[in-house]
């Protein structure tokens, strides 16, 4: 791994914007979450930890990070010897506090989107990394096809996601039912939905997700390539890794 400087008055800085920010939201659990946010130690580095062996130099050329915050997963990407790094969030704020944020980074930008459809031409990256975001989008198989259509031939699509198969539902420790076909677990969550809206905002804000359908994603979309390890890190989460033929 290699050393990266972080300066401590610009992760101050970074800090106290994002802790305004979230408590704008009305964030709940709010300092938890701003450690989540901040944090380069953890989570993201177990997920760079699993996939590093998979990779050559020709992989480390250019990364794309989707739904990446306030990069973190960035500077992570940067310690593991990645060259140009690049990142995706769908909020304008967290564009803004993460851009501030590594402003002393060469080759470190997040870009802002609106919608499915990424700003950047066909086969951009050698490789894309995706830490449980595909479960938050409106149109999962669009996901894939557009991370397919900006990774180059040979590269490699990381993903990480909560198994639509597990019996708790992972972001509310709620009962899960995500197994059940679409049209059914949509009809169940909105009944549940009446007594408790936990179950209205799984409704509202993700879709089930599992490897099948990653599979099936990759196959529709048109785009040639093959999965060469699935991993359980954990009960009930799914790390694939899928390279373009």
């Amino acid at each position: 791994m290699e050393d990266v400087n972080i300066d401590d008055s610009i992760e101050l800085s970074t800090r106290e914007s994002i802790r305004e920010f979230l408590s704008s939201q009305n964030q709940v659990n709010l300092d938890k979450n701003i450690e989540e946010l901040m944090d380069i130690n953890g989570g993201y580095k177990g997920r760079f930890e699993y996939f590093d062996s998979y990779l050559s130099a020709f992989h480390k050329k250019r990364i794309l990070i989707s739904g990446c915050a306030i990069g973190s997963e960035m500077i992570v990407a940067k310690q593991f010897g990645f060259s140009e790094i690049y990142g995706t969030e769908i909020s304008q704020d967290l564009v803004r506090i993460g851009n501030a944020r590594l402003k002393d980074f060469r080759n470190m930008t997040i870009n802002y989107i609106n919608g499915n459809i990424l700003p950047f031409a066909d086969e951009s990256f050698t490789m894309v990394y995706s830490g449980h975001v595909i479960e938050h989008t409106s149109d999962p198989f669009l996901y894939i096809k557009e991370h397919l259509r900006v990774l180059r031939k040979d590269g490699i699509l990381f993903i990480e996601f909560p198994n639509r198969y597990w019996f708790t539902e992972l972001h509310t420790g709620l009962f899960s039912f995500e197994y059940l076909p679409l049209y059914v677990r949509n009809f169940v969550l909105k009944k549940l939905s009446q007594r408790d809206a936990r179950y209205e905002a799984i409704l509202i804000m993700l879709k089930p997700i599992s490897i099948w359908q990653i599979r099936y994603f990759c196959w529709r979309s048109n785009y040639k390539s093959r999965i060469i390890n699935v991993n359980k890190p954990a009960p009930g989460f799914v790390r694939i890794l899928i390279s373009k033929l």
